[in-house]
């Protein structure tokens, strides 16, 4: 034995005291921030978003209404291509008390910023390929600095200039060095 209930888009929905509730499409966007729908039951109508987020929906957006003969308003959306902005003023803080924090994308992950800082005692980056670019980079290393690749290679515009107390170059085949000058000593 099964419990199932079917919800069937063609059946008519309930008014209380005149107020429907049922999904909509967007047929249009206005400038003033309405839209027009087109209804379930195939009536049309323009509406008013009142969600507690700031979507911008796009035509085509199938979105949650709740009307009664004087205005039609947004209440939910169901499947939406649209954009949410949220803008805060002053500073903002997010922060995960006792666990973690995951931002997510199906596409991108995008901060821009004047500057960004990052503090951690540990960072885990993980990428199949990483391309950097800056106008200057200074790394400074207090300990450690290992680097362990497959080949290495390392252009330079301009000049090189590297300076150790001791220098070692270490290898199981050939040592290369090619220039119109070489200076030992």
């Amino acid at each position: 034995m099964s419990n199932v209930a079917f919800l069937r888009s063609e059946s008519p929905r309930p008014s209380v005291d005149g107020v429907r509730l049922q999904p909509a499409t967007v047929t249009a966007l206005h400038a003033d921030g309405s839209l027009d729908v087109r209804f379930a039951d195939e009536g049309t109508g323009t509406a008013r978003m009142a969600l507690p987020i700031p979507y911008r929906a796009c035509v085509g957006d199938s979105l949650l209404t709740i009307r009664d003969a004087e205005a039609c308003w947004v209440i939910g959306v169901v499947a939406g291509a649209g954009r949410v902005d949220l803008e805060l003023p002053g500073d903002v803080s997010i922060r995960a008390v006792g666990g973690a924090l995951r931002l997510g994308a199906d596409r991108e992950v995008r901060i821009e910023a004047p500057e960004l800082s990052v503090t951690a005692r540990k960072v885990a980056m993980v990428a199949d390929a990483v391309v950097q670019r800056f106008a200057t980079l200074r790394q400074r290393v207090l300990e450690v600095m290992d680097v362990h690749a497959g080949e290495s290679r390392t252009t330079v515009d301009g000049t090189a200039y590297t300076q150790a107390t001791n220098a070692t170059v270490l290898t199981r085949e050939a040592v290369v060095i090619n220039g119109k000058a070489i200076h030992l000593g």
